[in-house]
């Protein structure tokens, strides 16, 4: 499928959903946000802090984990083309869009799933240095004692719950449980939301960077660190 398509088909389905003004306007918003609020907040995790055992979790819910593709069941699977399908999308490019979450299978992550009464509630994928994916990750080579959370989302019913601190917490659990030794996560500057969930979680910010592409290669901007991002260690 040609990125053309897939570019003109989301314009359908924007034009779809917010009429042909709205659609303009949430196309210029993006441009500022990428341009004036493009830079990252970068967190650490030291796991030699956070405790051997388990993690509690409420009785209601229950989180799966899946490293192989072939392992999602179908209700997992049910669940993951309702969250990337919109008003208006054919099917070629609902399966367009799943194959491009679950290809992150190939780069060697694992995802984690958050089920609350039985039902799939919230997301989040981990990788390592095996898979250290640059679209996600962009700032430095991740090495073997490193791992990275990322591509946390709650889906609108259970939104509020703290299932994404939840899955950030289980999955440091996870990473420690298989010989690593820090986590990182990254927000975009203006993602307030997933700013809150990274903190309330018990990870520390390190800095504000930014990724940039030149003549095709990726590089990191580091500002000076200033007092309030001083790395330092933490409890989960």
């Amino acid at each position: 499928m040609g990125k053309y398509s897939v570019y003109l088909h989301k314009l359908y389905w924007n034009i779809n959903e917010q009429g042909i003004l709205g659609s303009f306007r949430k196309l210029l918003y993006g441009f500022w946000r990428e341009l004036f609020h493009g830079s990252e907040h970068l967190f650490y995790l030291d796991l030699s802090h956070i405790p051997d055992k388990e993690l509690h979790i409420p009785h209601n819910v229950q989180i799966d984990t899946f490293i192989k593709k072939e392992d999602i069941p179908e209700q997992i699977m049910d669940s993951l083309k309702d969250f990337v399908r919109k008003k208006g999308m054919k099917e070629e490019f609902e399966e367009y869009y799943l194959e491009k979450i679950l290809n992150l299978y190939k780069h060697g992550a694992a995802m984690y799933v958050a089920k609350v009464d039985n039902k799939p509630a919230a997301y989040l994928w981990s990788i390592t240095d095996k898979g250290n994916y640059t679209p996600y990750f962009s700032f430095f080579t991740l090495v073997p004692e490193d791992a990275l959370l990322f591509g946390g989302v709650t889906l609108p019913p259970y939104r509020g719950k703290g299932l994404v601190p939840m899955l950030i917490r289980h999955g440091a659990y996870c990473s420690k449980k298989n010989g690593k030794k820090r986590v990182y996560a990254t927000c975009k500057t203006w993602n307030i939301s997933s700013f809150r969930c990274i903190v309330k979680a018990g990870l520390k910010e390190i800095t504000i960077a930014r990724g940039v592409r030149v003549f095709g290669k990726r590089i990191a901007i580091w500002p000076k660190i200033g007092k309030r991002n001083q790395w330092t260690d933490t409890t989960i």
